[in-house]
């Protein structure tokens, strides 16, 4: 391998590492750091004898060279970040029913996010992530890491037309599907919560702090069970979104 083409392959390397760092399944804190490792290495020489690379753009000047590391992983960080998106959607919708059903007080470390996730917050991102590993989206998710390399290159310092204004879009349109996905069990336990407060008008003698807590618990329990399947289908819709979503990401970076 010549120096320019070692240069190369350590551009591949920096963006599919900083991919790796921010995005889902592999940002995992559980994941061993050496298969991370030996992932990046041996995708990176893949993609390094697949894609058409021209190494003439590359020269000796040290300064240009580590400003196209710095683009690389700012692109790769972003490109993770954003892919990660719709498992922080699930999570966000678990916490948002937790907030309703009185258990986001128990929210507790979560050693694979490195995060603290409440109960239903850790069910919604688990129960997304098998589904996602069902319908294979890990597939296209490295799919479409190689065609980032067609579509942005290696070599040069545009970004596109990715700004804040379409960022700020990709964290709206996280938190109406967040929304949207929980609103269901959220209008249950709102319900519920007025039929207790109805009940403590009509029978004073209840206490309804012991009777209201324990109450809300059944409902939303009782009611995630009866939705699952519904919500399963919500979340497999939102995750065949995701080829949708890195094909827009990359369409702007790539101008």
């Amino acid at each position: 391998m010549s120096i320019v083409g070692f240069q190369l392959f350590f551009l591949i390397s920096v963006r599919i590492g900083s991919f790796m760092v921010s995005s889902p399944i592999f940002s995992m804190k559980s994941m061993p750091k050496l298969l991370k490792i030996g992932f990046v290495f041996i995708f990176s020489f893949l993609l390094f004898n697949v894609i058409p690379l021209d190494e003439g753009i590359i020269n000796n000047n040290m300064l240009s060279y580590f400003m196209l590391i710095i683009k690389e992983t700012i692109f790769g960080l972003i490109l993770g970040y954003l892919t990660n998106i719709i498992f922080v959607s699930l999570q966000m919708a678990g916490q948002m029913i937790d907030f309703q059903s009185g258990f986001a007080i128990a929210s507790s470390f979560d050693p694979v996010t490195g995060n603290r996730i409440s109960l239903y917050g850790k069910i919604y991102y688990w129960l997304g992530l098998i589904l996602f590993f069902v319908i294979d989206g890990h597939h296209y998710l490295l799919y479409s890491l190689a065609k980032s390399f067609e579509l942005v290159s290696l070599t040069k310092f545009d970004l596109g037309n990715l700004g804040a204004d379409t960022i700020g879009k990709f964290f709206t349109e996280s938190f109406v599907i967040a929304f949207q996905i929980a609103v269901p069990l959220i209008f249950i336990l709102l319900l519920s919560t007025i039929v207790v407060g109805l009940l403590a008008r009509t029978v004073p003698q209840i206490n309804i702090f012991i009777l209201g807590l324990p109450l809300k618990v059944l409902v939303g329990i009782l009611t995630m069970l009866v939705l699952l399947p519904a919500i399963g289908n919500q979340m497999i819709n939102l995750i065949e979104t995701l080829p949708y979503k890195m094909d827009r990401i990359l369409t702007l970076f790539g101008g």
